[in-house]
């Protein structure tokens, strides 16, 4: 036997209770929850839900977040920048010495081919 249609009432009350336990609010913890329906109109409602709610809608403003939460992850990136720069710079000139490397064997060889040709 089906499930009857799941109104909007219900679905608000199960999407709060679910929200309250601190679970997440998804089409399917929805379907769960409600013990089934029509995911078309569960994602009609928990649209609906969603912007009935603005205040959990609402990104995270930069005036919302603590300084010390701020100021550690402004810390943490320079360091990270740095460090990340110092790798770059190693890189490279270990690159520029394996160049440095080739190009002397190259004109090693280039010379020794040529040294052959001219005999």
């Amino acid at each position: 036997m089906r499930r009857p249609v799941v109104s909007q009432e219900e679905l608000f009350e199960t999407a709060n209770r679910l929200a309250a336990e601190g679970k997440p609010v998804t089409a399917t913890t929805l379907l769960t929850a409600l013990g089934g329906g029509s995911l078309t109109t569960i994602y009609k409602h928990l649209e609906a839900w969603k912007e009935s709610r603005p205040e959990a809608a609402k990104a995270t403003s930069a005036n919302e977040i603590p300084d010390a939460v701020q100021n550690a992850f402004a810390n943490a990136w320079r360091f990270v920048a740095a460090e990340g720069a110092r790798e770059v710079a190693l890189a490279k000139d270990k690159a520029a010495e394996e160049v440095k490397t080739v190009q002397k064997d190259f004109a090693e060889a280039l010379n020794a081919i040529c040294s052959g040709v001219t005999s």
